[in-house]
């Protein structure tokens, strides 16, 4: 059930009250079976409830939490059966000082890691790498073949601990990274008007083309809102709002205020 302006819950005896059923299958929020889509449009107030459609569909939620509260997602994701869970005690460079640095020294730096230097209680500082060292490990590429390897059991337990250290120092301090805003492309708009009101509505005559990033048109980096182009939503809107709607005599209202002094002209 979409609001599409007036108040918050529907009146019998408020006019301009209007259930439009919605059979059509909704391509963009998914099926619905027995569901029928309350409009409640006084005058042109709905006009601003299809402009939050293109906004508010967009926020819709993506994913639940990783982790639980208090717990690492290592924790949270669980030790496999007959595994015990990771340890959190603090790493040790037993078997860095024992197989990697022969290569990975100061002086070789192959292939620019430095292992002998690396500080091993600072996971924060080091996961770059310690990113690195666990790929490897579990890729079973380092040690490489021909030189002394520990056994696969130690391998396995060292590359948990290090993941076990860089799951708690994520879960520390998370970095989502940069949160976008999101909205719908006028092709998502056009059917989302279609789905609700079951107008066909001609997209490329009401509102500009979207910009495409890496090949698609509903990339949340490049779907920004301008002030033009939300006048245009809102334009799009009144017309769209009008003709589900119907009547003659739904026009705009203009209200003029005045202040409260005259104008006098300066000699």
């Amino acid at each position: 059930m979409v609001w599409l302006g007036g108040t918050t819950e529907p009146q019998a005896t408020v006019s301009g009250l209007y259930c439009v059923p919605t059979s059509n299958r909704n391509r963009l929020f998914g099926s619905r079976t027995t569901r029928r889509t309350t409009m409640f449009m006084p005058r042109l107030s709905g006009a601003v409830g299809l402009v939050g459609i293109v906004i508010a569909a967009g926020a819709l939620p993506h994913a639940a939490p990783l982790e639980a509260a208090g717990a690492t997602p290592a924790e949270a994701a669980g030790a496999p059966a007959g595994q015990a869970a990771p340890s959190n005690e603090p790493l040790s460079r037993a078997i860095f000082d024992r197989y990697c640095i022969t290569c990975h020294n100061e002086r070789l730096q192959t292939a620019g890691l430095m292992l002998d230097r690396l500080d091993v209680e600072d996971v924060a500082g080091s996961a770059d790498v310690l990113e690195k060292v666990v790929r490897k490990l579990r890729a079973g590429q380092m040690p490489p073949e021909g030189r002394p390897r520990p056994a696969p059991a130690a391998i396995d337990a060292f590359a948990t601990s290090l993941e076990t250290a860089l799951d708690r120092v994520a879960a520390a301090d998370p970095n989502p990274g940069r949160v976008v805003s999101r909205r719908l492309n006028r092709v998502e708009y056009v059917n989302a008007i279609e789905d609700l009101l079951g107008l066909e509505v001609d997209g490329e005559a009401l509102l500009p083309s979207d910009m495409a990033g890496f090949g698609f048109d509903n990339n949340a980096e490049v779907l920004s809102i301008t002030p033009a182009l939300m006048s245009r939503y809102i334009a799009a809107a009144t017309k769209i709002s009008r003709a589900a709607i119907g009547s003659p005599d739904n026009r705009p209202v203009m209200q003029v205020y005045r202040t409260g002094f005259e104008r006098r002209d300066v000699r």
